[in-house]
């Protein structure tokens, strides 16, 4: 997990697994980005390799925090089989999505 200034706010990169062992030190680090909330939040689940039930609803309340303080969040979308959890949910429908961060800045 890292994370990182970008133009308009912070990319927050999650790797590995995002699940009931590690959601914990997630929260953490999400805890310290909110504390001062960045107009734009990028969390970037491209990195992930397994997302269980709490890493979903870790990222749907930190997109729910954010849009109902109208900030702008964006999810890039984890890769297969990851991904396929995520669009199961519904969650994928609901949250603002990208393949990739070069996206959410355009050509």
């Amino acid at each position: 997990m890292e994370t990182r200034p970008v133009e308009g706010g912070v990319l927050w990169e999650l790797r590995g697994d995002l699940d009931i062992q590690t959601v914990e030190l997630a929260r953490a680090q999400l805890d310290v980005i909110e504390a001062e909330p960045p107009p734009l939040l990028i969390i970037d689940l491209s990195g992930l390799s397994f997302m269980d039930s709490t890493g979903l609803g870790l990222v749907a309340a930190a997109h729910m925090r954010a849009t109902g303080q109208r900030r702008r969040c964006v999810v890039v979308r984890p890769r297969a089989p990851v991904d396929q959890a995520f669009s199961l949910t519904g969650l994928a429908d609901v949250f603002e999505t990208v393949r990739s961060v070069d996206e959410i800045y355009g050509p």
